[in-house]
């Protein structure tokens, strides 16, 4: 039957991670309760910063293996909770 918390409850690994490829490494270096909770990663940018719940910094990572790297210096996402 359709079950609306099934990508959240059953395909996740950690919390926020749903259908993602988990980090051996990170999940060691971290564990399981912080590793839901860190930026873990790969990819054109970088985490700069990150403050639960109040933002995340993404620096474009200069290392990228892509040579159509991000034209973007940086990103700053902000969660908005009031309506």
């Amino acid at each position: 039957a359709p079950q609306a918390s099934f990508l959240t409850k059953t395909l996740e690994r950690a919390s926020g991670r749903a259908m993602t490829i988990v980090s051996r490494g990170g999940l060691e270096q971290l564990g399981e309760s912080q590793y839901g909770l860190t930026p873990v990663g790969t990819g054109p940018f970088r985490v700069a910063s990150h403050t639960l719940g109040q933002s995340i910094v993404l620096e474009r990572f200069e290392n990228y293996y892509d040579p159509e790297r991000p034209k973007l210096d940086k990103i700053t996402i902000t969660p908005i909770i009031d309506a």
